[in-house]
This record gives C-alpha cells, structure tokens and sequence, in this order.
C-alpha cells in the first residue's frame, strides 16, 4: 500500500479516535459518524470513504467489532455491533453496504432489545454495493457477494452469492476485476470519486 501523508494519517487518526485500538496508515475520505460504547478494534491499513454520503460504525455497550488489516468500506456504509462482529483481512464492503448483528427491537415491543447473533465476514471477501448482511451471517474466506444482495445465512469459502436471500451461484477461486465489477465492488480508494 502507497504510504499517505502525516497530514492524512493525523486527520485519520482524529476522525477514528472513538477506536479502542487503531493500527497504522488508517485513511478516511470525509468524516465517518463513530460511536464506541463497546470495543471496537481496526487493523492495519484501513481505508473508510464517507462522502458524499456519510458511513457509520456503531458498537453498543458491552459489543465487540474487529476489523482487520487492509479492510476498505465504501461511502454510506454502516455496521451496527450490538454483540459481536468480525470482519478479517482484506475485506472489501462496497458503498452502502449495512452489517448488523442484532434486530434492534422486538416486532411486538419496541422497547424490548431485539435478539443478536454474531456476524464473520471471511479474509478477503468482497461485498458489493448496497449489500446487507443481517445478524448470524457467516461470510466465509474469498466469498463474493454481489450488489443489492441480503445475506442471512452462510456463504461458503470462494463462494459467489446474490439475491434476496443471497444464495451461492458458484464457485470463484480468485478475484477478478471482471468479477468485481460484476458484483459492484468498488475499491475504498476510488469509493472517495
């Protein structure tokens, strides 16, 4: 990864200071809404755009989210950790993709926390634009999930996934720009364009 300046990482650093633990070279374009209440751990070489729409990271009290080395999140993204989330290296989550872990509220009492179930997305998985990973997902390693999909189950390992519920389509068993053009998956670094 190219080095940013001290200038970027500075701002970078102040827009993420709500981290519990902050890796090295992170990078914002605009400035993300975060609230930690919980524990929220961002890895190496992290990249967020959050213009022109703003991208959220929420973790409740007593929540966990990890985010590993090289993860990039597209403007208007948001991830909501109420119990835990893990999303590993080299993820890519494309622009207004949703990650929560939990309902919220009860369908018949509002008032009432909802359940939660934990949320993994794998090492290197690519999530396309408007992707919605609902509570108890499991993205596994490499998996493609490709644009306006909503996952709520398990995607396998090397896994290509859409639709509503995302189902496997095939295989895959490397990235291609055909690929992530296919699913909608825009890099971090042009997210910010």
């Amino acid at each position: 990864m190219k080095s940013t300046s001290p200038v970027s990482r500075a701002v970078a650093r102040l827009r993420l200071r709500a981290a519990t633990e902050l890796g090295e070279n992170a990078r914002t374009f605009g400035a993300p809404f975060i609230r930690n209440r919980g524990v929220l751990v961002i890895g190496d070489d992290f990249a967020m755009a959050a213009t022109p729409v703003q991208s959220h990271l929420v973790v409740e009290r007593g929540a966990r989210l990890v985010i590993g080395r090289g993860v990039r999140i597209g403007s208007g993204a948001a991830i909501s950790c109420a119990s835990e989330i893990a999303i590993g290296d080299g993820v890519h989550l494309g622009r207004g993709v949703l990650v929560m872990d939990s309902d919220f509220h009860e369908a018949e009492a509002m008032g009432s926390p909802g359940a939660s179930s934990p949320v993994s997305i794998g090492a290197g998985a690519f999530l396309g634009d408007r992707v919605v990973a609902l509570k108890g997902a499991v993205i596994g390693e490499g998996a493609r999930v490709g644009q306006d999909s909503v996952v709520s189950g398990v995607i396998p390992p090397g896994a290509f996934a859409s639709g509503v519920p995302a189902r496997t389509r095939r295989e895959t068993s490397a990235p291609s720009a055909d690929l992530e053009a296919r699913v909608g998956v825009r890099r971090a670094d042009d997210a910010h364009r």
